[in-house]
């Protein structure tokens, strides 16, 4: 997965192996950026409206979704595993970065034990394992977590 400056804004765009590629462009956004793709070919990252803030998004076989954590200001999706399960880092008002997962319709707030408070990013997650791995702030450094 690739981004590139077009014309009208960052897109973003799956190269194929036999040299082919697929354009990414959500319909409406600006700024197109994505993050991950699963062994199905979900893809999911964040974009940007004319105006506002980032949102994540969800693309498969031609459909889009958008994703927000609830009540942040911007979201963007950073991983997918093979079973759906979505990892992203949402700010919310009070400037405060929060990492989730969300899996089955549900959000889920991901804590790093000892790390500083609003300090965690998550970055990705296999697909195959469903680990997710990220940075936790000077103290703790990274992580590698599985989710119980």
């Amino acid at each position: 997965m690739y981004f590139t400056n077009f014309p009208n804004g960052l897109t973003g765009y799956k190269r194929w192996s036999n040299g082919g590629f697929l354009t990414l462009s959500f319909p409406g956004g600006q700024l197109t950026n994505p993050t991950s793709i699963n062994d199905s070919g979900v893809v999911v990252g964040g974009y940007s409206p004319a105006s506002g803030s980032t949102n994540g998004f969800i693309y498969h076989s031609g459909s889009w979704a958008k994703l927000k954590f609830p009540n942040s200001t911007s979201t963007t999706l950073v991983g997918i595993d093979n079973a759906g399960a979505i990892i992203g880092n949402a700010l919310m008002p009070n400037s405060t970065s929060t990492p989730f997962l969300y899996e089955n319709g549900v959000f889920k707030v991901i804590s790093v034990p000892g790390a500083s408070a609003n300090s965690t990013t998550l970055s990705g997650i296999s697909p195959k394992s469903g680990l997710i791995v990220g940075t936790a702030g000077l103290n703790t450094g990274g992580f590698i977590a599985e989710c119980q």
